[in-house]
């Protein structure tokens, strides 16, 4: 059986939906840092849930608290920030292995 590279395999994305989000696909990763970034889409879809960014940080064995005290800081300027050129902050929620943080999405032609 042939196996297709890595860059065309599928990826499979999480259910987001008990936390109210449609994953549409993977932005990145950074898999020493224990983050996965998504493009979602609130649930229900309506015109008015625009898409968003869910940025999930989860805890890995090899993670140390250094790390979330970063994140924390990081997430506490941006509910300060309000900037055009800084996607806005929506807000936070828990997972089972971490957490995410919701962001806008901006797109840029």
């Amino acid at each position: 059986m042939d196996r297709l590279p890595e860059s065309q395999r599928a990826i499979e994305l999480p259910d987001f939906s008990p936390y109210g989000y449609r994953l549409e696909r993977e932005l990145g990763r950074n898999p020493t840092g224990g983050r996965v970034v998504y493009l979602a889409e609130p649930l229900p879809h309506a015109p008015a849930n625009p898409a968003v960014v869910l940025k999930h940080f989860q805890f890995l064995k090899q993670s140390r608290w250094e790390g979330f005290r970063q994140i924390e800081r990081e997430m506490a300027i941006l509910q300060r920030l309000h900037h055009r050129g800084i996607p806005l902050y929506l807000g936070t929620f828990e997972t089972a292995d971490g957490f995410c943080l919701v962001q806008e999405y901006s797109h840029f032609n």
